[in-house]
């Protein structure tokens, strides 16, 4: 048996790099959704919308320093 298949935790650094894709996907439709006025998830107001926005980048840097996928 390969030991790869023996091991219980993924290799962090592509799932950390994946997961930070993800989010910066996820950025670019939360951008169409403020600069659109699309109410989804609770969120119904442009300051909502845009206070999201702020957060988002944060959950990348984040998602890539806690998998240490940065570099």
């Amino acid at each position: 048996m390969a030991a790869g298949t023996v091991t219980s935790q993924p290799p962090a650094r592509p799932v950390g790099l994946m997961s930070a894709g993800f989010f910066v996907v996820v950025f670019a439709g939360s951008v169409t959704q403020w600069r659109e006025g699309t109410d989804a998830f609770g969120l119904d107001t442009d300051a909502k919308r845009f206070g999201r926005l702020l957060f988002q980048p944060l959950l990348v840097m984040w998602t890539l320093w806690s998998t240490d996928a940065s570099g």
